[in-house]
């Protein structure tokens, strides 16, 4: 979609500012989610890689979206930083959440795909179908149903209500952008547009997700070292 006529100096001025903007909130968003990670090192780093991805991704692509056409290195950037994204927000789900195979194995192997899968995406990138790429950003995305589906049954189906949401929002909005429908405002609001939409709604449920968890693991840390200490008062 063509919309430079629209706002001067932007080639697809609502994808661009939509992301900018979100880049902007979230960059804000970053200082607080970080401090719940001060003192456990692992943790920290966990939260910083989500944080980074998150901001950088959006930010690359308001960038791209806003200056840039088609094919340049800039849409390359646009496109693996979805994979980075994506395994970036398991990152501190497995840190937090998960022990053993499942907490560093895991992270290894979707760290390993993602990192394939963007690298075969730009050797062959002007070739790559768009299908095929959809095909990857989804799989790599849903293997986090795994992650899922046993914290489902190890906690319920209200903890992971918000992931559910946000995966379902990123997947719809991919299916809309692939389909090329629906159109409502023409040059203005479109499937590509949507997506856009959907990849901020679906960032926003999983922030409040590892924000919230976070959170609960610096309460739960804290506990032992208060009963820790009254034993130890005279």
């Amino acid at each position: 979609m063509n919309e430079t006529d629209l706002i001067s100096g932007f080639n697809e001025p609502f994808s661009a500012l939509s992301h900018l903007l979100g880049a902007g909130v979230f960059l804000l968003l970053s200082f607080p989610l970080l401090r719940l990670g001060w003192g456990n090192l692992p943790k920290l780093m966990a939260l910083g890689v989500f944080a980074l991805a998150s901001v950088f991704m959006l930010s690359v692509s308001g960038i791209y979206h806003g200056l840039s056409p088609k094919g340049s290195i800039l849409q390359r950037l646009d496109h693996s930083a979805i994979f980075i994204l994506i395994v970036g927000t398991m990152t501190p789900i497995h840190q937090m959440l998960f022990q053993g195979v499942m907490r560093w194995g895991w992270l290894l192997l979707v760290w390993l795909i993602a990192i394939t899968a963007l690298t075969l995406k730009n050797m062959f990138f002007t070739s790559f179908p768009e299908g095929w790429g959809l095909a990857l950003f989804l799989g790599l995305g849903w293997l986090g149903a795994v992650s899922v589906g046993i914290l489902w049954y190890r906690k319920g189906s209200a903890f992971i209500k918000p992931l559910l949401v946000g995966g379902l929002a990123y997947t719809v909005g991919a299916i809309l952008e692939f389909a090329g429908q629906p159109l409502f405002l023409r040059e203005i609001l479109g499937p590509h547009e949507l997506f856009h939409l959907a990849v901020l709604i679906g960032l926003g449920f999983h922030w409040k997700f590892i924000h919230t968890m976070a959170r609960r693991d610096n309460l739960s840390t804290s506990r032992p070292n208060r009963r820790k200490w009254r034993a130890m008062a005279p």
